[in-house]
């Protein structure tokens, strides 16, 4: 079985991307090259194929990761604002309590 026919199964077999059948072509041409049960190519494939698998549920649990965490910086943010708006209106509250100092003519 050729390299070529090997990546053409896995993708449209496996439904694996074109991006990983490619980035695992070098290993399928060293395969191709020896001559293997369809028992063994089966397991191949689906060996990569499996390979696949897990390496879109890293990529979906890492985009989990970054979405969970830009919540929590969400929240954290919106604490900050709140706590900024608290603290201007205290600072607004004892400047209407200090009386400016009575202006003086200087000469």
């Amino acid at each position: 079985m050729s390299a070529e026919k090997l990546v053409q199964v896995l993708e449209e077999r496996f439904g694996v991307r074109p991006e990983f059948a490619e980035a695992v072509r070098p290993l399928l041409e060293q395969f191709a090259e020896e001559a293997r049960s369809p028992e063994e190519w089966e397991a191949l494939l689906r060996g990569l194929s499996q390979a696949y698998l897990s390496t879109r549920q890293v990529a979906v649990e890492g985009r989990e990761e970054v979405r969970v965490l830009l919540r929590e910086l969400d929240d954290e943010l919106r604490k900050l604002d709140e706590s900024l708006k608290v603290l201007a209106v205290y600072i607004g509250r004892i400047r209407s309590r200090v009386e400016a100092p009575p202006a003086r003519l200087l000469q």
